[in-house]
């Protein structure tokens, strides 16, 4: 990685993180997420051409990199618990920490097998909350509970069939109100 005056490529940041199996946008999303303005400076690139390239100080460098071994942290942890298969209705940030903030809710009998097809199209995909929930059914009405949420102006908007965008705040406590009802808590 070449250190440039103090400067680092976030090319060669992202390259860091190749290995680790986390999307490139990781790097994108924390230095945004800090706050960071990556700044273009003319630079050697992998194939030797010279062209601009966005560079950040080592020490924004190093902010980001505390905050993404946190985050590789988190999910070791949260990988190496053990597999339940119990059913469960979800919600999954996709990706954690984006802006605006979205959200893949939906019901499963597998949450692990789940949770790694999330991560085929959103590899840093991190589950936020769980309800036990027995039956699809129960699904479809917590998807609609959260659709009428919309319809009250609140600051959630549905994206897609169950994906939801907004504040995570109000979309948990509707859901925990709805599964309340019946009995059901959150077991995460």
């Amino acid at each position: 990685m070449d250190n440039m005056n103090g400067k680092v490529k976030v090319a060669d940041l992202r390259r860091e993180y190749a290995e680790t199996g986390t999307s490139p946008a990781l790097v994108r999303r924390q230095i945004e997420s800090l706050g960071i303005v990556p700044i273009p400076v003319v630079a050697k690139s992998v194939n030797g051409s010279v062209r601009p390239q966005n560079c950040i100080t080592e020490e924004e460098a190093n902010r980001v990199r505390e905050r993404i071994a946190g985050y590789l942290a988190q999910r070791s942890q949260r990988d190496a618990a053990p597999s339940q298969k119990m059913s469960v209705f979800y919600v999954v940030a996709i990706p954690p920490g984006g802006t605006p903030p979205r959200y893949k809710v939906g019901w499963t009998g597998d949450m692990a097998t789940r949770l790694n097809d999330c991560r085929t199209w959103v590899p840093d995909a991190e589950v936020v909350a769980l309800w036990d929930c027995h039956t699809t059914t129960m699904e479809k009405a917590a998807i609609e509970v959260l659709k009428r949420l919309l319809a009250r102006g609140r600051s959630v908007r549905h994206v897609g069939n169950e994906v939801f965008e907004g504040d995570s705040d109000s979309i948990l406590q509707k859901l925990d109100e709805f599964f309340a009802v019946s009995g059901l808590e959150r077991i995460q």
